[in-house]
């Protein structure tokens, strides 16, 4: 299984912020989990994979998304 999804961000700072806020997950991955990671000015594309099946796929989707979602909140709150 493998998913491919891309997130837009308002600002280039935004999307660096969200990118390392994944980084520390990134290595050292469990066997069967294969991830891609790009920043491209205000776009982080994410390219995950795996061949344990659609449950494991969506676990790892989720925690990355919330990963992300939470460094966002807490940049939004220190700025505010």
């Amino acid at each position: 299984m493998r998913a491919k999804i891309s997130l837009s961000f308002f600002s280039p700072d935004d999307a660096k912020i969200a990118h390392a806020s994944i980084s520390p997950d990134n290595a050292p991955l469990p066997s069967d989990i294969e991830l891609r990671t790009k920043v491209n000015e205000c776009d982080i594309v994410l390219v995950v994979s795996t061949s344990k099946g659609i449950q494991r796929l969506m676990a790892t989707l989720e925690d990355l998304l919330s990963s992300i979602d939470l460094s966002l909140r807490v940049t939004e709150s220190i700025i505010e």
